[in-house]
């Protein structure tokens, strides 16, 4: 009894090293880092009039369409076929530079097809000609860096080198800040926002390809086999990353269409606000997505444990924001200034729409990275009549119309791909893998 009772305390403390240290100093940097990301947000809102951010937040909502649309489930494939050989530093670099080179191709055709739909955007809410190009082509510098960067950030996560990663991404975020703090004072516009950002990014994607080389030889030939893997996940994948490059961003492109300046302006300042619920995902994506893709094949029973109980801490994480923004909002209010005080209601409203819409993809990303996706087939109907249904109801030229269709479409989405991982599960002994 009593060498039981010892083993389940060294067993006890053995899980603290693995999982407890590792996430409060994960939290911790990622604290930092989205904090410093915030401030260079609000430093933005601050500094920039309402209609120069209006353009700012288009520009900003384009660029994360064209990176998810760009990814097509790529960066899960060179997670979950780099999960299987991420101790062999010759065969991981194959499946990065198998990711990298399809992540190229993919990149070319999203801007071909998403840079004039900004740039119409753009010039739907009153922009002139020079300044419409002048902020469309500053997306194309942060996507550039961006498309690889997050490739070659799968290398470090794997092998879970927190703190040099880490390093890279405060020190990018500072940099950020500063350049933002000194210059766009001096040149309040849209589009030398978007720059200033783009030179961080740029200096931070150099860094991590070095990190990379420490754990994977990337610069070599793509692997065949690897990218016959990843482009059958790809194909399952890519028309539900297409429709979800459009409707990730569903808010601003109605308010877009629909609304004025200003009303484009308030949801991208509350969008900053934010922010602060990216420090979930972040901590989930630096440190539960790798080691649950690492988790054995045969081990069903534990997959679909760790599925849902990373998806109920993230709940329980994201309620504490919820809870200050209800309590607090005139307060909260105040950083992005006097021209959007009269927010309160849409405060709260904007931080559940973002709450659950990143619940929704902590369960989408888990299934992704293990192979598991809902088929287009399903995905793409169930979530076009929803739209459609949300559209029909709530109106499309108010803050507070586009954010309750948000936040509708979030819960419609989690339930989609949590009920579709837990249906296959009871369908099969064993989850299919890509």
């Amino acid at each position: 009894m009593i060498s039981l009772l010892i083993s389940r305390h060294i067993d006890l403390k053995a899980r603290l090293r693995t999982w407890m240290w590792p996430s409060l100093y994960t939290a911790f940097a990622q604290g930092l880092i989205q904090a410093l990301g915030l401030l260079s947000g609000l430093l933005t809102v601050r500094f920039l009039t309402p209609t120069q951010y209006a353009y700012y937040t288009i520009a900003a909502a384009g660029l994360g369409a064209l990176t998810t649309f760009s990814d097509g489930g790529i960066s899960s494939g060179v997670l979950a076929q780099g999960g299987a050989v991420w101790q062999d530093r010759e065969r991981l670099g194959g499946v990065v530079a198998t990711g990298l080179r399809l992540r190229m191709h993919l990149s070319l055709i999203a801007l071909l097809i998403g840079l004039p739909w900004v740039a119409l955007l753009i010039r739907h809410q009153g922009a002139s000609w020079i300044e419409t190009i002048l902020v469309s082509a500053s997306v194309v510098p942060i996507f550039a860096a961006t498309a690889s960067g997050l490739i070659l950030e799968t290398v470090p996560r794997l092998h879970q080198a927190l703190a040099p990663l880490q390093r890279i991404q405060v020190a990018n975020n500072l940099i950020r800040t500063a350049l933002i703090g000194l210059l766009l004072p001096v040149w309040p516009l849209a589009w030398v926002a978007m720059t200033l950002t783009a030179l961080s990014q740029w200096w931070s994607n150099l860094r991590m390809r070095r990190l990379a080389s420490r754990h994977a030889k990337w610069r070599t030939q793509p692997d065949s086999q690897v990218r016959r893997q990843i482009v059958g996940l790809v194909k399952r994948m890519l028309p539900a990353a297409g429709f979800y490059a459009l409707s990730g961003q569903l808010t601003v492109w109605l308010i877009s269409v629909f609304g004025s300046a200003s009303s484009v302006a308030a949801i991208g300042a509350l969008g900053r606000l934010g922010m602060v619920f990216t420090v979930v995902t972040s901590v989930f994506s630096t440190l539960a997505a790798p080691r649950f893709s690492r988790l054995p094949h045969e081990q069903a029973a534990l997959i679909a444990r760790r599925y849902f109980q990373i998806q109920v801490v993230l709940a329980a994480a994201c309620t504490l924001p919820l809870l200050a923004f209800a309590a607090f909002p005139a307060p909260i209010l105040t950083v992005l200034g006097p021209q959007y005080s009269g927010l309160g209601r849409e405060l709260f409203l904007m931080g559940l729409c973002t709450a659950i819409a990143t619940l929704a993809g902590v369960a989408y990303h888990l299934g992704a990275s293990r192979g598991i996706v809902v088929p287009p087939r399903l995905y793409l109907p169930y979530s076009l009549v929803t739209q459609i249904c949300l559209l029909v109801i709530f109106p499309l030229n108010t803050v507070h119309g586009v954010l309750l269709i948000g936040t509708f479409y979030a819960v419609g989405q989690w339930l989609l791909h949590a009920g579709y991982f837990e249906w296959l599960r009871r369908s099969v002994q064993q989850p299919p893998t890509g």
